[in-house]
């Protein structure tokens, strides 16, 4: 079972969010963006037998400037616009070529704790 966060002010296409177990929603701010206003945060599951067909819907869906995240076991699986990048714990290079690529596409520094997603994926 896949788990992460989807801000659904983040998709052009929400219908994404069907293809998910929504566990729980909140309400938050950005860090260090708090002018772009109140943003919903949807914690979610999903089946491994969809993952395939969720990345591939979820690069056209997300907007430019945001990334959705998975996390199975010891992988992080980011998801930004028309591409997916990949992460495994104590693997320092891939962590930062996700931060590189995510910041070069307008992604807030602040925004992007990828490490410790590893370890709990709703951040």
């Amino acid at each position: 079972m896949w788990q992460g966060v989807i801000i659904e002010e983040s998709l052009k296409d929400k219908s994404l969010l069907e293809m998910v177990k929504i566990i729980k929603t909140s309400e938050a701010n950005l860090e260090s963006e708090t002018g772009r206003g109140v943003f919903h945060f949807h914690q979610y599951e999903l089946d491994d037998a969809k993952e395939g067909e969720f990345i591939a819907k979820a690069k056209q869906a997300i907007k430019p400037g945001f990334y959705l995240h998975l996390v199975k076991d010891d992988i992080l699986l980011v998801v930004m616009v028309g591409v997916v990048m990949t992460a495994s714990r104590g693997k320092d290079e891939e962590f930062k070529a996700i931060r590189d690529e995510a910041i070069k596409v307008g992604i807030h520094p602040d925004q992007l704790p990828l490490e410790q997603l590893i370890d709990n994926p709703f951040v």
